[in-house]
């Protein structure tokens, strides 16, 4: 369905790792190109695209990361080697055509591409949800963030859950990024027009897929999730059910 032959896919889960352990599986080429997750990483009913899903108290990670994620990385070569390209002297880009399926309600937050260095987010195109949200037919924003959230440029204003999108990330020359948008059922386009990455460390590549901006201070292992806890948001932001899901469906990606 999807060439994956560039993507390692982290799931929420911890397969491969001593039980009640937190830490997120990784599955690389070649065995990403015949694998499934009945879960978390599968097709849909009519086999014309991928269905990603996340939840509020999976694996994460890193002990330092609150949220856990089911998404592709970008990778290089034969697909075991992470991809790595210079942030500010090439010609790259990423196409996307998704769909938002449903969000957790609590806190109804979701990062749905980007673009990463070795350690900041320079570019991610992030859902945010109306308060008391239901998870599936709400109505909400999507927005590009740059520069770890310093600059926001809104793509969407009334983005309901379930809309058809593409999303398409141009990086060019001296570190340039553009985000061309439009939603498919409402008609409704967007770019960001140019913004420049800024504090970049090391070297750039791609993430797309579903990164959950929520938790439950104990995960599915049993384990307290202290980084979340840390976070210290108000009570009625955490998600009580730490199988409390957001899930995407991926139909096309296309890296240049």
């Amino acid at each position: 369905m999807l060439d994956l032959s560039k993507w390692k896919l982290t799931l929420p889960i911890s397969l491969n790792s001593p039980p009640n352990s937190n830490k997120a599986t990784e599955i690389k080429q070649p065995q990403l190109k015949t694998y499934s997750n009945s879960e978390y990483f599968r097709l849909n009913a009519a086999k014309n695209g991928v269905l990603l899903k996340a939840i509020a108290g999976g694996a994460r990670t890193s002990t330092n990361t609150a949220y856990a994620r089911s998404e592709l990385r970008e990778m290089q070569g034969d697909g075991t080697e992470s991809a790595v390209w210079n942030c500010q002297n090439t010609d790259r880009g990423m196409y996307l055509e998704q769909t938002l399926l449903h969000t957790t309600t609590k806190k109804p937050e979701a990062t749905i591409a980007q673009i990463h260095d070795s350690k900041n987010d320079l570019m991610m195109v992030k859902y945010f949800g109306p308060d008391f949200a239901n998870g599936s037919t709400d109505i909400g924003k999507l927005e590009a963030r740059f520069n770890n959230d310093t600059t926001t440029k809104l793509l969407d204003s009334t983005y309901k859950i379930g809309d058809p999108m593409t999303i398409d990330i141009a990086v060019t020359s001296g570190g340039n990024v553009n985000v061309t948008y439009k939603n498919l059922r409402s008609g409704v386009t967007s770019s960001t027009g140019t913004v420049k990455m800024t504090g970049i460390i090391g070297s750039c590549y791609f993430k797309a897929g579903i990164y959950i901006q929520a938790c439950s201070n104990t995960d599915i292992y049993g384990n307290t999730n202290t980084v979340c806890v840390n976070k210290n948001l108000s009570a009625n932001k955490y998600e009580t059910d730490p199988y409390a899901y957001a899930e995407i469906e991926v139909r096309k990606i296309t890296l240049r």
